[in-house]
């Protein structure tokens, strides 16, 4: 079970503590910070704070340039992630 599927702050908690990194990425290079902002993701802004809390890196690119900032003005949540990244 990868980080995109995960995105229940109980079980993201779970895998962080058992020592998986913030920062693996899956097969299109994208962080599980990448997915918690995307505007698909049910992750909300705790899921965020904890990853950013266990350093999950930050500029992330993706195939079209985009990086989680620009995720985060996309997506409707962007009022709810102002303040947390």
């Amino acid at each position: 079970m990868g980080f995109k599927r995960v995105f229940n702050c109980v079980d993201l908690q779970t895998l962080l503590d058992l020592g998986a990194s913030p920062n693996y990425k899956d097969k299109h290079g994208l962080t599980a910070l990448y997915h918690a902002v995307t505007k698909d993701s049910q992750a909300g802004p705790q899921c965020v704070q904890m990853l950013l809390f266990n350093r999950s890196d930050i500029g992330v690119i993706d195939d079209s340039w985009n990086t989680e900032l620009h995720q985060v003005s996309k997506s409707h949540k962007s009022l709810l992630f102002c303040c947390t990244i």
